[in-house]
């Protein structure tokens, strides 16, 4: 088994199909929050285990209850479509896609010459159909590489997240060679020695290599200039020499992030106040976390309820360093709140973790970014 078999993830595989054709220079973002990959990667164990007890609040357990339906009526369909054929049902099943890369189908049901192929996204964004889903389409040319009796497989894609959106189609054998030339070309162009760079929303969201993106570079100092900063014409983050180009940088990454919020705050009043629409996107709602406020009577009612021993329940508690702080400086307000700090991280010194340090760059007091950036340019001037 080669290096890549041997890996979770092929190193272009079919869910980053997308954005690798969009973007040859495309890298998957890494090191960044990954809550929203946890709990996908829940859900559809959640649904894989047909288990709703995995599930943390009733959003998710409606959303993983509708694919679990979904996902019946689909394969009953295809049963009733196809008489005495034995079929054989495939939960999470690796799929080699005619050796081009591989991947997981979530369902794949085989009955005679058909098969089922389904897919559930837990996302809240919305993907591409089922007829030009190049994620689904490598999927299905797995499906014909591993069953060749399969002369035919009707595709799902199942969003709970997206109204309880369900897309559908069906693909031939016919459709093979079209589906091979689609993700040779991709991979071609992944491969080349020069690759191209395609700015676009929805590739460079997760792409991992903004920083070192001459074309997003431009991209943004263009738009610094339409702001009036008297930025450089020529300007790669990727090839920085001078201080002053990176304090530039630093200055307009505030500034373009700043931007972004406040672009975002004010579409969402202009949706929700004065009942503007948007095209292309939608107010979704996401379930709120329950939050346990009185700790105490919290782990009472779980032990008279459930007869749970107390330390079992203490597991699931945390306690803040600084709200503990608080509290103690609350009952000895005039000894110093720093000293009170040193003494408390002195007695739980057995008990507590410390996570690495932190560096980050600040802008000095007293300056702007617009400042910055004015005097970098009489610095390259000599002023």
């Amino acid at each position: 088994m080669s290096e890549e078999e041997n890996q979770a993830h092929a190193t272009h595989g079919p869910s980053s199909l997308a954005y690798y054709e969009l973007c040859p220079s495309y890298e998957s973002s890494q090191g960044g929050d990954t809550t929203a990959s946890d709990e996908g990667t829940l859900l559809h164990e959640a649904c894989e285990t047909d288990n709703l007890e995995l599930c943390e609040n009733d959003e998710q357990r409606d959303a993983v209850q509708w694919c679990i339906d979904r996902r019946e009526a689909a394969t009953q369909k295809l049963l009733s479509e196809c008489g005495d054929a034995k079929p054989e049902e495939y939960r999470e099943l690796r799929v080699d896609c005619a050796g081009l890369t591989w991947g997981t189908g979530d369902q794949c049901v085989i009955a005679g010459t058909r098969g089922l192929l389904g897919d559930y996204k837990f996302g809240r964004v919305a993907v591409p159909d089922v007829p030009d889903n190049i994620q689904m389409q490598a999927y299905t040319l797995g499906m014909f590489t591993m069953f060749p009796q399969l002369t035919q497989v009707e595709v799902y894609i199942w969003c709970p997240r997206m109204g309880n959106y369900e897309s559908t189609g069906m693909y031939y054998r016919k459709d093979v060679p079209k589906i091979t030339a689609r993700i040779e070309k991709i991979l071609e162009r992944v491969r080349a020695d020069k690759k191209e760079e395609n700015p676009s929303e929805k590739g460079c969201r997760y792409c991992g290599r903004k920083a070192e993106c001459a074309a997003l570079t431009q991209v943004a100092l263009t738009v610094g200039q339409k702001l009036g900063l008297p930025l450089p014409s020529v300007f790669d983050a990727g090839r920085m020499v001078s201080g002053e180009d990176r304090s530039d940088a630093q200055a307009l990454s505030y500034l373009l992030e700043d931007w972004g919020k406040q672009v975002r705050k004010a579409n969402m009043e202009a949706v929700l106040e004065d009942g503007i629409d948007i095209p292309n996107f939608s107010i979704v709602s996401r379930a709120a976390t329950p939050k346990i406020t009185e700790v105490a009577n919290a782990i009472a009612a779980v032990m008279d309820l459930f007869g749970v021993d107390p330390t079992l329940i203490h597991q699931a508690c945390s306690i803040s360093v600084g709200k503990l702080v608080t509290i103690v400086h609350s009952t000895r307000p005039d000894e110093p709140k720093n000293d009170i700090k040193e003494a408390v991280l002195c007695a739980l010194d057995d008990f507590i973790t410390r996570g690495e340090e932190v560096q980050y760059l600040q802008r000095k007091r007293g300056t702007t970014n617009e400042n910055i950036i004015q005097q970098n340019r009489n610095a390259r001037l000599g002023e």
